[in-house]
């Protein structure tokens, strides 16, 4: 599969093309490894931002060169009416008087997006992409060493002060899950781990080797399990089964036999990493982080170390604890029906074209009237001072959180900001890549395709609950992704003249 749509010329440009891919490499690995960027980073500048400016400054005399076929391809059509877009919603923005700092954070999440015509230039062959995937894959593997080095935190004499570098920098979360167990959250590398895993399936099932290369892929897969598990996020589980599920349909109806193959391969990784957690938590003092794991999604919350025995299950406790725990899910909820209701009632005052860039949820008192608090009630000595203390305080914990401004809901967000016709720009590469993926069903770019499209599928599912499509995380793999879909519908349109 060779990108044949964009040419080098002279050896200069060669020379210019070789070193941006080296630098699209570290880019794509920096974001991985690094988080937020907070370790690399240097007052407004970062190593990733460094990495950025590279490997566009070299693609320059390339871009040039292949400008006109450029301006041609689906994707930059997209990519640029949605820019065009945008900046039409900062003047309104602007214009409406908007918070001048989301305006900023919102031009800043979507410049990830200018990278694009380089990548498109820059990883113009087979081997190229190979090399990048397999830089991926590699980072998510270290990522996945990293979770369970760190999920012995709680056993460490250092961890908080541990705990407190990790969240300063900006490179993952640890919260306990039990006295023992620990939630560890990369907040860039967990959310890349299942495309490592496709990506590692794309290489098990296409490349040609022994069994010594299978078993190889199949070890990372399961180690990009274990720290998928590890991670503890129910919108990463759900993402990951829904994606898994439709990409496994696709692939078999699309090619006779594969279904068995990739359950062979699925489940002799899956087995591991079952069997590896197991034994994870008896090295730790016996836990059973399959049942921690589970109380996790259906309590929503993390649990008290008070809680919970030394397998992992819950223990008799007091009504008060129980009581705490229930408060802290209702909060939860809370905050998230409130800033649903504002997010609506903002929507609905311009719904194509959207309120701007830097448009907020407005917060307002008689939001508290509208949301369904959990009904407090005396206890047994008729004392209901506690429980009105406890509702002040959750009153003031909602306030506070919708005055930040910050979202999680990324459709809600863009909607409210872009409009209907936002959204759709924003979209509209994305459909044009899954009626590609369709057409290469019956081709040899099944695998590939599946691989690209369905790990940007699984950043668009975990976005209605965490906004990870306007940050360099998600953009980073947006523009793979089309990339890939790209050199796809030029190698199908090559063999089919």
């Amino acid at each position: 599969m060779e990108n044949t749509l964009y040419k080098t010329g002279s050896a200069f440009e060669e020379k210019c093309s070789k070193y941006a891919f080296y630098a699209l490499l570290l880019y794509f690995v920096d974001i991985i490894l690094l988080g937020t960027g907070g370790l690399t980073k240097i007052g407004p500048l970062s190593t990733r931002i460094l990495f950025f400016g590279i490997a566009g400054l070299l693609s320059l005399p390339i871009l040039f060169r292949n400008i006109k076929k450029l301006i041609k391809t689906p994707v930059v059509l997209f990519s640029a009416a949605f820019f065009v877009w945008m900046v039409i919603g900062g003047v309104i923005g602007f214009v409406k008087g908007n918070r001048t700092d989301i305006i900023k954070s919102d031009f800043m999440g979507y410049m990830n997006l200018l990278l694009l015509p380089t990548m498109l230039v820059i990883i113009n062959s087979k081997e190229r992409l190979n090399t990048l995937f397999k830089a991926i894959a590699y980072s998510c593997g270290a990522v996945s060493v990293g979770a369970i080095l760190l999920s012995f935190t709680n056993l460490m004499p250092f961890r908080d002060p541990l705990r407190h570098w990790l969240t300063d920098v900006g490179l993952c979360a640890l919260s306990g899950m039990t006295s023992v167990a620990v939630r560890v959250f990369f907040h860039t590398g967990s959310r890349y781990m299942f495309a490592g895993l496709l990506i590692a399936f794309y290489f098990l099932l296409t490349e040609k080797g022994d069994r010594k290369r299978s078993l190889h892929w199949c070890g990372l897969m399961s180690l990009y399990i274990v720290g998928i598990f590890l991670s503890y996020t129910r919108a990463i589980y759900a993402a990951c089964f829904v994606v898994a599920v439709a990409a496994f349909v696709f692939a078999a109806v699309s090619k006779k036999g594969l279904w068995k193959r990739i359950l062979k391969a699925f489940g002799f990784a899956a087995a591991c990493a079952v069997l590896f957690i197991i034994l994870l938590g008896g090295v730790q003092k016996g836990q059973n982080l399959i049942k921690v794991a589970f109380y996790r999604i259906l309590l929503s919350t993390d649990l008290p170390s008070s809680m919970v025995g030394d397998d992992g299950g819950l223990i008799d406790t007091s009504d008060g604890e129980m009581d705490k725990i229930s408060e802290d899910v209702q909060l939860g909820s809370e905050i998230r029906q409130a800033k649903k209701i504002l997010l609506s009632e903002s929507i609905v005052k311009s719904p194509v074209i959207g309120n701007g860039l830097g448009a907020a949820i407005k917060y307002h008192p008689e939001i508290l009237d509208r949301i369904e608090f959990e009904k407090e009630e005396e206890d047994a000595s008729g004392d209901a001072s506690g429980a009105a203390a406890a509702a002040s305080a959750n009153a003031a914990a909602i306030e506070k959180s919708l005055r930040s401004g910050y979202v999680e809901y990324f459709y809600h967000d863009i909607i409210n900001k872009l409009g209907i016709i936002g959204l759709a720009l924003y979209l509209a590469p994305y459909i044009w890549m899954a009626v590609t993926t369709l057409r290469a069903g019956k081709s040899k770019h099944l695998m590939v395709s599946i691989a690209a499209f369905g790990s940007i599928s699984y950043f668009f599912v975990i976005a209605y609950f965490n906004p990870c499509m306007n940050t360099t995380v998600g953009i980073s793999c947006y523009m793979l992704a089309m990339t890939v879909m790209n050199m796809v519908s030029g190698d199908m349109e090559k063999t089919d003249k």
